[in-house]
């Protein structure tokens, strides 16, 4: 006869331990160190070059106009419809970007990055 009163038998395996089914949605292929290790090295890059960068990116503005930029790193991340090269009612000139707020997640993205320039005399 078996251990159990009814005749079940007794699992092999006991109900205290840790179930081996992998969480639900896509399988991971990136090691979340390598993603933030990837982000920070954008950053740096970023803070490097954007003096140099921006006025050859920004259209020509009136001497004494300030732009104030913030952005955020999000690895794989497809952009919304609304992100346009030389978008209206931004200063972005051949970068995607919008005028809108689109309500990014900001779960899986770095830090924000904030910049401020002003238009220089010619």
């Amino acid at each position: 006869m078996s251990g159990c009163e009814n005749g079940a038998e007794m699992p092999k395996i006991p109900l205290d331990r840790v179930s081996q089914k992998r969480d639900r949605g896509r399988p991971p292929t990136v090691r979340p160190s390598e993603i933030r290790g990837r982000a920070d090295n954008y950053r740096f890059i970023f803070g490097q070059v954007w003096d140099r960068l921006w006025p050859r990116l920004s259209f020509q503005n009136p001497v004494g106009t300030t732009v104030n930029a913030s952005a955020r790193f999000y690895e794989g991340l497809t952009l919304p419809g609304s992100f346009w090269p030389h978008s209206p009612g931004t200063t972005a000139g051949i970068l995607p970007a919008t005028a809108i707020n689109p309500n990014l997640p900001t779960s899986n993205a770095t830090a924000p990055v904030d910049r401020t320039w002003v238009a220089p005399a010619p």
